[in-house]
């Protein structure tokens, strides 16, 4: 699935998805940060879908995902490139 992160916190986050996906699905996640933060440019983990709706653009879907294993510095990473590029609230 190829997706581009709309939203995160150190729980989980929210996705664009390119195709609907079922719920409870455990998936391993591969996070292509922006900008290098502390010497990392992707950051990998678990994640399980909690849910999935389509997005008002027919051809994608929003998808909320639980992190499930994320190193503590890797959400705090996550958290500090969204607020840079102002996507989280």
């Amino acid at each position: 699935v190829i997706g581009r992160m709309v939203d995160v916190t150190a729980s989980g986050m929210m996705m664009i998805a390119n195709k609907g996906l079922e719920a409870k699905q455990v998936m391993k996640l591969r996070v292509n940060v922006p900008t290098v933060i502390a010497g990392k440019d992707v950051i990998e983990c678990r994640g399980i879908l909690r849910w999935c709706r389509p997005d008002p653009n027919p051809r994608f879907y929003r998808v909320g995902i639980e992190f499930l294993d994320i190193e503590g510095e890797d959400a705090s990473i996550l958290e500090n490139v969204m607020h840079k590029l102002n996507l989280v609230g």
